[in-house]
């Protein structure tokens, strides 16, 4: 690991920008697949897996404005072209993931390659599985995709409970899960 190291009796000082985090912005882009409105996103990191959603985003149909000047990003999902998150963009990050709730709760169904792009070795997705199918969904695993549809009819008990009973669940993977409930709901309650 590299490290710095400070020789002296003197004081540091100055001022440095800091970047927003990688983990909450990966989280927050797939969230522009659940509207036709634009998403607005600030102090975003300049890092490869922010492009590797940017790429993933724009392959199911959302268009993109990065600014470099203020580290600010746009994303619009005007409509879905495309139901599959392709293999060769999933496998290089695991958060990709996170393109699977949101896509399910537009378009009722959702294809996504398992994913890869952990360098601390495999890591399971099954809490967001585990979360998708509490909220009344089947989820259908091959050799390398997961392809969910959402069940017509289908009965989701609370989502509140089902995140009480995580004791370890990273809160900032969840959201996906609560914007899928709360598309659904409203689309339940509207048909009543």
């Amino acid at each position: 690991m590299d490290k710095i190291c400070i020789k002296g009796q003197k004081e540091l000082y100055g001022e440095i920008k800091l970047s927003g985090a990688k983990n909450a912005c990966l989280t927050l882009m797939p969230l522009s697949i659940l509207t036709s409105e634009t998403l607005k996103l600030s102090n975003v990191p300049n890092l490869s897996d922010i492009r590797t959603m940017q790429s993933l985003l724009k392959s199911l149909g959302c268009s993109i404005n990065y600014c470099s000047q203020n580290n600010s990003l746009e994303l619009e999902t005007k409509k879905i072209t495309n139901h599959i998150a392709d293999y060769d963009i999933v496998r290089k990050m695991r958060a990709s993931i996170l393109v699977l709730g949101p896509l399910l709760a537009r378009e009722g169904n959702a294809s996504v390659s398992l994913p890869g792009g952990c360098a601390i070795g495999a890591r399971p997705v099954d809490l967001h599985l585990f979360g998708l199918e509490k909220l009344g969904e089947k989820a259908e695993i091959g050799s390398s995709f997961i392809i969910m549809t959402i069940i017509s009819g289908a009965i989701m008990p609370s989502v509140m409970g089902f995140i009480a009973d995580g004791s370890n669940i990273q809160w900032a993977y969840i959201a996906p899960l609560i914007c899928f409930f709360m598309v659904w709901l409203s689309t339940r309650l509207g048909q009543k």
